[in-house]
């Protein structure tokens, strides 16, 4: 949807970003860890997201299915942790939350697009793409973000801010107004700085800030190790079980 109908602003866009974070929440109440939440594996049916495709979920405390040099999921997409082969839990489907939100308000991937290797050194070093970020939501986007799993909220945090949302703010910022949000700048330069830090710098604005194309929007996700999720089990059910409804869009 977002490839050919542009980013989400306004009430869809706070829809997404809130029921995200509630399904995220169920899923985790569960017991269990999503590891691949992104544009391709949501779904908007009547403006409401589903989550679908948990082929390579898993139970916190177990055994990891990331092993050294391989990877599984979708580059942009994936938390520092799991990149450098540390345990995964629900910090990292946070940070997840944090790039699909990012993904749809803007209209392409926070960490870019290139080699796998490029987008990986972007987000280990915390240099997400937020510019024309909508100011209300940087500072949740920008702390899901985090490159420290314990420096993010958590799902209980991310629907109460979310909830709480005005959605009639949720509009793309102006050309200066996240200077704190700029491409790919030093290292933690928007992902490990405080709320109050990355609230007040959107709220200030600054020159310097370019916003980016709408022609700079991704046709699909890039993919590495099983390239595009072949093999992996659709499941196609909302958190709370329901199946998937008829005449639902991928986000992407």
């Amino acid at each position: 949807m977002i490839s050919h109908s542009g980013p989400l602003t306004g009430p869809a866009l706070a829809r997404l970003a809130s029921g995200l974070a509630l399904a995220l929440a169920a899923v985790h109440a569960a017991g269990v860890v999503h590891r691949d939440l992104k544009p391709g594996n949501v779904m908007l049916a009547g403006g409401e997201p589903v989550v679908i495709d948990f082929g390579i979920a898993q139970v916190p405390d177990s055994t990891r299915l990331t092993q050294t040099g391989m990877f599984m999921g979708t580059p942009g997409y994936l938390a520092p942790e799991v990149i450098e082969g540390k345990q995964s839990g629900p910090a990292s489907d946070v940070h997840s939350w944090g790039a699909t939100v990012a993904f749809a308000a803007t209209g392409r991937p926070p960490f870019g697009t290139g080699q796998f290797e490029t987008i990986f050194y972007r987000i280990i070093n915390g240099q997400p793409d937020l510019s024309g970020f909508p100011a209300p939501l940087l500072a949740l986007v920008g702390q899901a973000l985090s490159r420290d799993p314990a420096r993010r909220p958590d799902t209980a945090d991310l629907c109460r801010q979310t909830a709480a949302l005005d959605p009639a703010s949720l509009v793309p910022a102006a050309a200066g107004a996240t200077a704190t949000a700029l491409p790919f700048g030093a290292p933690g330069t928007v992902a490990d700085r405080s709320p109050s830090a990355l609230a007040a710098g959107a709220a200030a604005g600054g020159a310097g800030a370019a916003a980016v194309p709408p022609a700079a929007w991704p046709s699909q996700d890039q993919a590495v190790g099983d390239g595009r999720g072949r093999g992996r089990r659709q499941c196609g059910r909302r958190a709370g079980g329901h199946a998937r409804p008829p005449g639902a869009g991928q986000l992407r």
